[in-house]
């Protein structure tokens, strides 16, 4: 019987280390995967905004590719929505488990009185916006102006 009992409380032990060591071994793991950023390394061409991709094949040629950012832009957006909310029954469990045993609740069923109502809405917006880019050695900086009506 107390052999038994040992047993029994080195099994509980040895588990519980075996948890901490499997927890320990999964945060050492994450730890080594950790490595520090390198976007800047990355020598892809596609990732250079202004410079162009060479073509696959023979191009006729149309003269020098220029590409610029530096410049005014303008455009819009349209916007619909819509929202349907019933509050209606929002508050019935709530009244209903605090009168429970109150003889208003059990007469006048307060609970399924409505507190709160329904709402639907819709809506349309619209707006625009305008700015200037200006294009530097290794940078852009512009100014935008945005409005938007709903």
């Amino acid at each position: 019987m107390i052999r038994d009992a040992r047993i029994e409380s080195a099994k509980r032990i040895c588990g519980a280390h075996g948890a901490v060591m499997r927890r320990l071994l999964v945060a050492v793991a994450l730890i080594a995967t950790i490595s520090d950023a390198s976007a800047g390394d990355f020598d892809v061409p596609i990732l250079r905004g202004s410079e162009p991709v060479a073509p696959i094949g023979p191009v006729p040629p149309i003269g020098p590719v220029v590409s610029r950012w530096g410049g005014f832009f303008a455009g819009g957006q349209i916007s619909m929505g819509a929202s349907s909310v019933d509050f209606s029954n929002a508050t019935s469990p709530l009244v209903a488990h605090e009168l429970r045993e109150l003889a208003l609740e059990n007469n006048g069923h307060v609970s399924t009185w409505q507190v709160l109502g329904r709402g639907d809405t819709r809506f349309v917006g619209y707006g625009g916006f305008v700015g200037y880019n200006n294009p530097w050695e290794c940078m852009i900086i512009g100014v935008d102006f945005k409005v938007d009506y709903s």
